[in-house]
């Protein structure tokens, strides 16, 4: 075999290859990366433009379009208008059919990629939708991740607003200055103009035992909200730590004086006013034990403590957890804007288990005290968004179930979400198999309509 020549007589030939990628790779990690003098690792995001197999291999984020659903896009004076016609919508001149890809062309001459998706895409809502396509990819930690612009605006690092996704899918994480990656927490700025994000891993810092004093529960619970939430096409909650801070305050007092109440007492030990604040604005639990992820599943098994952990609008949640209570701070961090999104259904496509978690106070009439089916729900959580006259019905393979509902027709259940403006509660235990949830109302006068299947069970 003749010996290459280029890297000397004393690398055996069959080695240079590997030797030559090796030098190749950390010639590029060291033009990507650079470690400043506080330990922050300094990424150049690579911008891309994912096929549709790749986009729809990452969790759900996908934007409303469609008749009066304009696509607003930065850099574009004005919206993309739609008019649906029977096989797709048309944009102008042009007739996009489901699962085809468009360009819009931005008055500085950039470009944006979007695919078009109609039907069920984690909502239910029978209209079309607009998936971003352009990404921006680089590493947090030892994790390659995609920045997304989940808005369509055209910019990839709107605190709260885009959205970090791990490239092999799963998790999804909002754009703050925290992001908790597994059990890790690194401390995140960002450059949009240069398209670059600085991350420092912060974890022994972030994560102390005087906050948090099981790490790891936090973390997990954290991670099986926003995979919920992702389901439901809906964007991640972070974690803010002076939230949760404030809440283990309130835990603490909660274990002192027994019981798991929201209100404290000044005149009780333990009674703090950031505790008492947290309190209020707090759902809590007490059991044997159960993890933060369980927990939160079960809060989203209720229906009077479900609304705080699906709107769309918030960006953080406080976590405490200790002495076999949780409570999750609900009213903390800014509010995102969310506006003309439709409605948000739950359960997403599927959910484990079809039994109602009962609240406190429980929200069904009196005689109704034995076990009921998961509250289906339907909700919108716009400002003004036009919507009246909600009526809704549930059928299983056996045909219409029966249920107690909340509707235009009714009000069975005492809840305190006005958001919810549907709910159903199966007067039994919802068993495995698959559901129909149709839906009808009025959005400013235009009458509306949706199909949604679920399945219960694993």
């Amino acid at each position: 075999m003749d010996r290459p020549t280029g890297l000397g007589s004393a690398v055996p030939s069959m080695r240079r290859p590997f030797v030559l990628l090796l030098l190749l790779a950390l010639a590029l990690l060291t033009a990507a990366r650079a470690v400043g003098a506080d330990g922050e690792t300094v990424v150049d995001l690579e911008e891309k433009t994912l096929s549709l197999k790749e986009r729809r291999a990452l969790p759900y984020m996908r934007i409303a379009v469609g008749a009066g659903r304009d696509l607003k896009v930065e850099g574009l004076s004005r919206p993309v208008r739609f008019r649906e016609e029977e096989d797709g919508l048309r944009a102008g001149r042009t007739l996009i059919r489901d699962g085809e890809t468009f360009e819009v062309f931005r008055d500085d001459d950039g470009v944006r990629s979007f695919a078009i998706l109609k039907g069920d895409v984690g909502r239910g809502d029978p209209s079309w939708w607009a998936m971003p396509l352009h990404a921006r990819a680089g590493k947090i930690g030892r994790e390659a991740v995609y920045v997304l612009d989940h808005d369509g605006d055209g910019t990839f690092l709107t605190p709260h607003r885009d959205l970090i996704v791990r490239r092999r899918g799963g998790e999804i994480f909002p754009v703050a200055e925290h992001v908790v990656l597994d059990r890790e927490v690194y401390r995140m700025t960002y450059d949009e103009a240069k398209g670059r994000i600085a991350w420092r891993l912060v974890t022994k810092e972030y994560a102390t035992p005087d906050v948090f004093p099981n790490w790891t529960g936090v973390a997990r619970g954290l991670a099986r909200l926003n995979e919920v939430r992702a389901g439901l096409n809906l964007p991640p909650v972070g974690l803010d730590r002076d939230a949760s801070r404030r809440a283990l305050l309130h835990l603490r007092y909660c274990s002192i004086n027994g019981g798991n109440p929201h209100v404290e007492e000044p005149d009780k030990r333990g009674y703090t006013e950031e505790g008492a604040e947290a309190g209020i604005n707090s759902i809590g639990w007490m059991g044997g034990g159960e993890g933060v992820a369980t927990v939160i599943e079960g809060h989203l098994a209720s229906l009077l403590h479900r609304m705080d952990l699906i709107d769309p609008r918030k960006t953080a949640i406080g976590v405490a957890t200790g002495s076999n209570r949780v409570w999750i701070h609900t009213e903390c961090g800014e509010m995102r804007p969310f506006e003309g999104q439709g409605p948000s259904i739950f359960p997403a496509t599927s959910w484990p288990v079809g039994v109602y978690a009962v609240d406190n106070p429980d929200p069904r009439p009196k005689g109704e005290r034995q076990a009921t089916g998961i509250p289906v729900t339907i909700a919108w959580f716009g400002m003004d968004e036009g919507v009246s006259k909600v009526r809704a019905e549930l059928r299983s393979t056996s045909g219409k179930v029966d249920c107690l509902k909340n509707d235009a027709d009714g009000r069975d259940l005492k809840t305190n979400a006005p958001q919810a403006r549907a709910v159903l509660m199966a007067r039994s235990p919802l068993t495995s198999g698959w559901y129909q949830l149709r839906a009808t109302w009025l959005q400013r006068g235009e009458p509306k309509e949706l199909v949604y299947k679920f399945r219960i069970g694993k």
